[in-house]
């Protein structure tokens, strides 16, 4: 029987690919809250998490279904499992990263607003406009203590919007939040692609990235517009 070879120590190879990059050092010092886990906040963790930030905060109270396999980053041993402990699970194994803490139960008003540190960036990645609203105003009650960047992130089969809110944006609300009935319906057995949702969680990271660029005081300042959006059909981003 082949012996089991020991477990290297990559804590040097973190990141090392990008450490030349400007803003490598700046994300290094990140705390990340992601308020759900499915087809969004499943790839953007993973994403993120291979930026090697200082701390990830994953939150999500539901369980691993299998229709979840067909647009979520979970695999068929996951099924019946909490999905905010897998996503963790899953930063850890590939990316090496283990300053991920994570909640099994629905957003708490403490966990935006008691920590100590608070939140650089806050990801919005849930399936309803009613708890948009409730991590909006908790995004507004921590501005008077932090600056965090707030994503808002919305995903169809072949579509994505995503929302980018800094402590400066003059947007009004009702050009990003209303109600679930105001919501464009879509059929309800085409509502996640993986391949959507992975180009969704790496767009996200490429927003956190030229966020955190911008942080450095460059010359010239990294885009992260208010409102992007993706249509797979037409392979067009706007």
């Amino acid at each position: 029987m082949e012996d089991l070879q020991p477990v290297p120590d990559l804590s040097e190879e973190i990141g090392s690919r990008f450490q030349g990059a400007p803003w490598a050092e700046a994300v290094h010092n990140l705390d990340v809250l992601i308020i759900g886990a499915g087809g969004i906040g499943s790839w953007a963790a993973l994403n993120i998490s291979r930026l090697n930030p200082r701390h990830m905060t994953i939150v999500d109270p539901d369980v691993v279904d299998a229709s979840n396999l067909s647009g979520q980053l979970y695999r068929t041993g996951d099924i019946g499992s909490r999905k905010a402990r897998v996503t963790a699970g899953i930063c850890n194994d590939f990316s090496n990263c283990y300053n991920v803490n994570f909640f099994n139960r629905p957003l708490e008003p403490h966990d935006v607003l008691n920590r100590q540190d608070g939140y650089d960036i806050i990801i919005s990645a849930v399936d309803n406009m009613a708890t948009r609203q409730q991590i909006f105003n908790l995004w507004k009650e921590d501005l008077s203590n932090h600056h965090p960047l707030l994503i808002d992130a919305r995903m169809a089969a072949e579509v994505f919007q995503v929302f980018c809110l800094s402590p400066n944006t003059t947007k009004d609300n009702n050009e990003w939040l209303f109600s679930d009935s105001e919501a464009d319906a879509t059929v309800c057995s085409f509502k996640q692609t993986s391949f959507v949702a992975s180009i969704l969680g790496g767009f996200i990271t490429n927003l956190v990235v030229n966020y955190t660029y911008n942080t450095v005081n460059p010359i010239v300042e990294r885009p992260v517009p208010f409102y992007s959006q993706y249509k797979a059909d037409l392979l067009m981003l706007e």
